[in-house]
Order: C-alpha cells, then structure tokens, then sequence
C-alpha cells in the first residue's frame, strides 16, 4: 500500500479528519502530513481503536479503500484468469494424449478380435487422431482387412500405412500345442523380436521368413538367397532372448 496516497488530497482532508476527530491537534495533523498509516496511528493512540479498525477508518477518510478493493479485485481476476489458462492448456493436453490412447486400444482390440489379422504382427501407434500401422503380415487379404479395421474405428482422421506383406511360398511349419494365454503371449512376443531382428539385419531379407514361436520354439520358414544369408537367421534367432530352440524350414533358392 502507498503510505503518500492522502498527501495529494491533504489540505482538502485536513479539515474533514479534524471534524470527524475532534480530538487530534494541529500539531496531530501536521505530524500526519497526509499519511494515512501516520492518521491510523494517531486514532489509535487518541481514541484507542484497535489497529484493524484505525487502518479502515483512515482509509476510508482518504478514498484507499475503494482502491484497495479495486486492486484487489483485479489481482483477483488476473489470477482467475491465469489459472484458467493453466487448466484449458492442461485439459487440452491431457485431452489429446488420452484420446490418441484411447485410439491406440480401440484399434488393436478390434485387430485382437479379428480372425482375418494377427494382431500381434502388427504394431499401432496415434499422432493427433492419426494412426500409423506398422508390421509385416502374410498376406494381402490380412493387411487390407487391418486397415479396414482401422479407418472404420470412431475417431481416428487417417491411417499411415507401413504393413509390408511377406513373401514367403507356403506357410509355417509350427506345431499347435495347447497353450495358455500367458504362453500365446510370451511366444508372440518372441516372434515379434526375431522378426524385428531378422528385418534389420542387412544380410537377411526377412520379409521373405516367417517365423512362429511355440513354447519359446521358433520355426523359420521360407526362401534365402545363401547358406550364408540362412546360418544368419538361425544365429539371429538362436541369440534372442526367451529362445529355447531354433527349427529351420528354409530353402535356399537357386540362382
């Protein structure tokens, strides 16, 4: 609070606060010189008011209240006002990040569900809405009906597609034991792996393997170009982690 505030009003004021105080001096109001903490002082050492009161009352005398309020009215406002910039930004943050995780599920509970894909060949990442499908499958019908599944899922703006499908002649040789669910699912991450390794290994063409795992058995099957290119793929196989064995189907192809 500016203490000067009276001091431009004072000779207007002076009388006033001597009629309403009829006890202060001149010597009071010339030690007051326009200041209002100065005139609550004085009102509470005259006429024993309590300091809150003092305060308001010379406040009032000299208009600070009014302005007191003022300011903090829009402090308050500004303050309102930021904080709900805060929370619309973090609304719209939250808001896009759980909807494209939300889209992210939606899509590969439809693909789980789906006889035609096998979801677990396929991976599903969201942008802003849009959904970009990555992966390789065994067939043309499979990749066609993932991304039907796709673009016909509510919310999703558009699909990137990176599906490459594979060219292996027939398919896999991997036996169907009874598994658990937990097993499925630590096979198919298995395949995943391989898979991943086989595509990045510059020696191997690994859209051209299949490969499917069995309780931590993988079976690779398909053509290579090499006795080189295949012991690659085995070894690749053989080195991933969770892999119990290595089973090859693959034909070396004549030049």
């Amino acid at each position: 609070m500016n203490n000067d505030v009276m001091e431009g009003k004072w000779k207007q004021l002076r009388g006033r606060v001597k009629e309403t105080w009829g006890k202060l001096t001149d010597d009071d109001l010339d030690k007051i010189e326009g200041r209002w903490d100065r005139l609550a002082g004085t009102l509470q050492e005259k006429y024993g008011y309590a300091r809150d009161r003092a305060e308001a009352e010379a406040k009032n005398m000299c208009g600070c209240a009014d302005d007191t309020q003022a300011t903090s009215k829009h402090k308050a406002g500004v303050a309102a006002l930021l904080v709900g910039i805060l929370f619309a930004g973090m609304s719209l943050g939250v808001g896009c990040a759980s909807t494209d995780a939300g889209l992210t599920t939606k899509v590969k509970a439809k693909l789980t569900t789906d006889s035609t894909v096998k979801a677990y060949k396929i991976d599903v990442d969201t942008r802003s809405a849009v959904v970009t499908l990555t992966g390789s499958v065994d067939s043309q019908a499979e990749k066609d009906q993932a991304l039907l599944l796709t673009r016909d899922t509510k919310g999703v703006r558009d699909v990137v597609d990176m599906i490459a499908v594979r060219e292996v002649a027939g398919n896999g040789n991997a036996p169907e034991p009874d598994r658990s669910l937990g097993e499925v699912v630590d096979d198919a991450g298995i395949t995943m792996a391989v898979k991943g390794r086989l595509l990045d290994d510059p020696t191997v063409k690994g859209l051209r393997i299949d490969v499917d795992t069995r309780e931590g058995v993988v079976y690779l099957t398909g053509k290579v170009s090499s006795v080189a290119e295949k012991d690659r793929a085995v070894e690749l196989a053989r080195n991933t982690k969770d892999v119990r064995n290595v089973v090859t189907n693959l034909t070396i192809e004549k030049s």
